[in-house]
């Protein structure tokens, strides 16, 4: 189970400019953009490591804050943070990924070894 930020142009929006710089909220500096995830450069990390993920296995976050004068402060910051489920992967999302369980009597080199094989097959079949 993952939890991130996308690297978008709303997500530099939000965090950074009104996050760090106008809000104050989050600590000046927090945050690289350059460092947030897609989900595209997620999915890749992941399956290079053996992990399974699919679109479905990822939600989004929106942030709902509560805004509360602050004494001697303005603009006001948000006191508490709550996040809801949303349609939208453009700030937050978070996810699941899989790692398939091998059957003990069977070898990883075992599958390497069928799954280089099938992949001849097919393209065996795209030559036709």
């Amino acid at each position: 189970m993952f939890g991130t930020t996308n690297r978008t142009w709303w997500s530099w929006l939000t965090e950074v400019l009104l996050g760090e710089r106008l809000f104050r909220a989050i600590h000046p500096g927090t945050q690289d953009w350059r460092l947030f995830l897609t989900p595209a450069e997620l999915k890749l990390h992941l399956e290079a490591s053996g992990f399974w993920l699919t679109h479905e296995d990822l939600t989004g976050l929106c942030e709902r804050p509560s805004f509360a004068p602050a004494a001697g402060r303005f603009p006001p910051v948000a006191r508490t943070l709550h996040y809801e489920r949303c349609v939208s992967l453009a700030g937050h999302y978070m996810g699941w990924a899989t790692k398939p369980q091998l059957p003990l009597d069977v070898e990883a080199e075992d599958v390497f070894e069928n799954a280089d094989a099938e992949s001849d097959v097919f393209e065996d079949a795209a030559e036709l």
